[in-house]
């Protein structure tokens, strides 16, 4: 059920955006605005790690997408390897065609970041929870501390009650109280799933 329903959410989006590339563009893609716990609950992987290479490719359906290696520093949900592929709807090909999805995040190579993402659906495509909210990329501040920025260009976040707000374009997070969040989410969530498989 959860598959089939990334399915559709991932077909309706690269669909939207692909439209919105023949025609020239959209102003900013939309999402629920999640906090920490919410970006856990939605996710299948969350880890921390370092991107080591992006390749852009084109699917057999005409999608572009980008292959990310990602040597994976700390695992916190999903059960990752020491490396691995994350491969995420969008890029450029090096004939200078893609597909630009608005508020989907990219990732460098070099950087550091946390993401948050789904289930792999078809073509082992995942997309990052909540879109752009789902990648913290990691910065060395002064002092050996670190900061995680949260990019949320190009995104319309919906509220609570249900109104659409621009989100704030970049926000600094605490690293280590980001983290202790994170770790406090998915003890949450592991109790919740063992309190279900006990019935």
């Amino acid at each position: 059920m959860r598959s089939t329903i990334l399915a559709l959410f991932v077909s309706t989006l690269l669909g939207y955006a692909a439209t919105a590339w023949v025609r020239g563009g959209v102003d900013a893609g939309t999402a629920v605005a999640l906090g920490v716990p919410g970006l856990v609950d939605g996710s299948e992987l969350v880890l921390e790690g370092r991107v080591l290479e992006a390749s852009p490719l084109l699917l057999p359906n005409g999608v572009v997408a980008t292959d990310y290696v990602v040597r994976v520093e700390r695992d916190f949900l999903g059960g990752a390897e020491e490396e691995v592929v994350v491969r995420l709807p969008g890029g450029v090909l090096p004939d200078g065609s893609g597909m630009l999805l608005p508020g989907m995040p990219s990732l460098l190579p070099g950087e550091r970041a946390i993401v948050f993402l789904t289930e792999a659906g078809t073509d082992e495509l995942r997309v990052p929870v909540g879109l752009g909210q789902g990648r913290l990329r990691v910065l060395d501040g002064p002092g050996g501390e670190h900061w995680l920025e949260r990019e949320a260009d190009c995104l319309g976040l919906i509220d609570s009650s249900g109104d659409l707000h621009e989100a704030e374009g970049r926000s600094l997070l605490n690293y280590a109280g980001t983290v202790a969040e994170i770790e406090a989410a998915v003890a949450a969530r592991r109790a919740r799933e063992a309190k279900v498989g006990e019935r």
